[in-house]
């Protein structure tokens, strides 16, 4: 019924929907604006939010490439290389 609009859930429960979901409350709206921010991004830095922010609107695939690039970027899951001496 909210997306009817015949009915609106309270800010208790808006806040309970956002934690659930873990998205800021005008993904909800869909509007161009943030609207609120999680407790969990109040804690980021401005990049480290930016970089979230982007990384929300990725499709699928793209998240696995990026999670790829940056587990390679950052030194894990690196492959071990032996050198075997002739």
């Amino acid at each position: 019924m909210w997306e009817s609009t015949d009915r609106i859930p309270s800010g208790k429960t808006m806040q309970k929907i956002v934690g659930f979901f873990n998205k800021p409350l005008d993904y909800f709206f869909d509007s161009e604006t943030p609207i609120s921010v999680s407790p969990v991004t109040q804690e980021l830095a401005e990049d480290e939010r930016e970089v979230l922010s982007l990384y929300q609107k990725l499709t699928p695939a793209r998240k696995e490439d990026l999670k790829i690039f940056l587990r390679a970027l950052s030194g894990a899951d690196a492959p071990s290389v032996s050198k075997k001496k002739a």
